[in-house]
Parts: structure tokens; sequence; C-alpha cells
């Protein structure tokens, strides 16, 4: 038997990344032609292992597509929200520098009955003040002489 021809085939099934049941199975087939005097089995070898490289490479630049893919669609769909949204709505993310999260904070650190409180002599609500006041109920009306009541 002469052999003039060889065929190295690898595939791979991997599930998509971001939606269930569905799957991809891409697969890379090559052909080479051989000497009649090279060695048929070395030829053999390097052609599958080839094959197996260049299925890895397009499972690779698929995963990154779809990453891609999904990044835009969440994107899309986060400006389509932004702008549905009623104009008092925001999206908090302390992350994103631009986001009108870090705005709001920034507008209420300059406003003055918001920022930071100021160091003063005052006491704090929830100190006590240090002074008991004492109500004895001398200076509360009757309500008998009061002209506005209806009786």
């Amino acid at each position: 038997m002469k052999i003039t021809t060889i065929t190295a085939h690898a595939g791979r099934t991997f599930n998509h990344p971001y939606e269930q049941y569905s799957n991809f199975r891409p697969g890379i087939s090559l052909t080479a032609e051989v000497a009649g005097d090279a060695d048929k089995l070395e030829k053999i070898r390097k052609l599958q292992t080839l094959a197996e490289y260049l299925a890895d490479e397009v499972k690779a630049d698929m995963l990154a597509r779809l990453k891609a893919e999904e990044a835009a669609r969440q994107k899309a769909s986060l400006e389509a929200s932004r702008k549905a949204r009623s104009p008092h709505e925001f999206v908090v993310d302390p992350d994103d520098p631009s986001s009108e999260w870090c705005a709001l904070c920034d507008q209420r650190k300059s406003d003055p009955l918001h920022g930071e409180p100021a160091d003063s002599d005052e006491p704090d609500d929830d100190e006590p003040l240090g002074v008991a006041a004492e109500i004895d109920g001398s200076d509360l009306e009757d309500p008998d002489d009061n002209p506005h009541s209806q009786d």
C-alpha cells in the first residue's frame, strides 16, 4: 500500500459560557501530501500536533469573541436602563470614578448640610447635655383659662 496523503483531525467541545444548553464543537482537519521516502509516522505526528494546536487556538478565539460580545451586550443593556429610569434614580457603582455614585458623593461632600461635620464645641446629639432639666409643671397653662378652647 502506498500512502500519498495524510489527514489529521482535532476537535474540541465546550459549553457556551453565558447560555445554558448550548455548546460548540469546532474542529480542524489538515491534509498533507507526503513524498515516497519520507518518514510517514513522523509526518502524521507533526500534522496531528498542528491540528490539536489549531483547535485549541480556535476555541480560545471563540471564547474571547463571546466574552467581548457579552460585555457589549451588558453595556448596551446598562445604557438602555439608564435612559429608561427616572431622573431621581442613579446607578450605584463605587468602583467606577465616572459613575453617578461618585458624582453624588462629591456633591454631598461639598454641600454644608451633608458634608463632613465641622469641629465645634457644640455637643453631639448622642452625648448627654450634662445638666438635667426639671419640669415642675408650674409654667403650663390651665386648660380652663385658654380662651381658644372649645367646650
